[in-house]
């Protein structure tokens, strides 16, 4: 995670920093990012960003953090004032989402190459930063949670919804699936989920 400097930063100038860091993880994956080419788009000296980040990793898992938080946000505010009266459904309005997030030409090729260099070693952070969203988004469903069995069985469906999802979406990006194709496998297999 960031430093404490990059939080003390001026808007602007961290959301530079973030724009830069898309733009070259969208043409380079993770291990042929450069650094250098970062903080020349930031327009930031070199040694002013290990003050903000201890390294290149740091600074791609806060990235794909903050894209997740900014789509979930985004996602929320679509679906204000509607009523979710299971797990399925609001989960399927967010398949569906996320689904159309691989058509944003911001964040295409950042996805595309997230789950292309996606291995073992990010997983762990990567299950930590889904975790802790899923415990958000569990936040949303209070009618699901009311008690503690409630609330362990469903975020249990919701992380096994989770690891479908993405499973699926690297899918798509990998073998170049249509649309119709994903959701067709993702209702039938969601179906067992709940």
């Amino acid at each position: 995670m960031p430093k404490e400097l990059f939080y003390a930063l001026p808007e602007e100038k961290r959301q530079r920093i973030l724009d830069a860091a898309v733009q070259e993880f969208s043409c380079a994956e993770y291990h042929s990012a450069s650094i250098n080419q970062i903080i020349k788009t930031a327009d930031i000296a070199r040694g002013s960003f290990y003050l903000y980040f201890e390294d290149k990793r740091d600074l791609y898992i806060f990235l794909v953090e903050q894209v997740f938080r900014t789509r979930l946000k985004a996602f929320t505010q679509q679906v204000a004032g509607q009523k979710f009266t299971t797990l399925r459904a609001f989960h399927d309005a967010l398949f569906s989402f996320n689904l159309n997030m691989l058509h944003d030409e911001r964040y295409n090729a950042l996805f595309c190459n997230l789950y292309i260099s996606m291995e073992y070693s990010f997983s762990r952070e990567m299950r930590m930063v889904t975790a802790q969203i899923r415990q958000d988004m569990l936040s949303a469903l209070p009618f699901l949670t009311e008690t503690p069995e409630q609330a362990e069985r469903t975020d249990a469906q919701l992380e096994l919804l989770q690891l479908l999802t993405h499973a699926l979406l690297v899918s798509k990006v990998l073998e170049k699936r249509d649309d119709a194709d994903v959701i067709q496998e993702y209702r039938r297999k969601a179906s067992i989920i709940c």
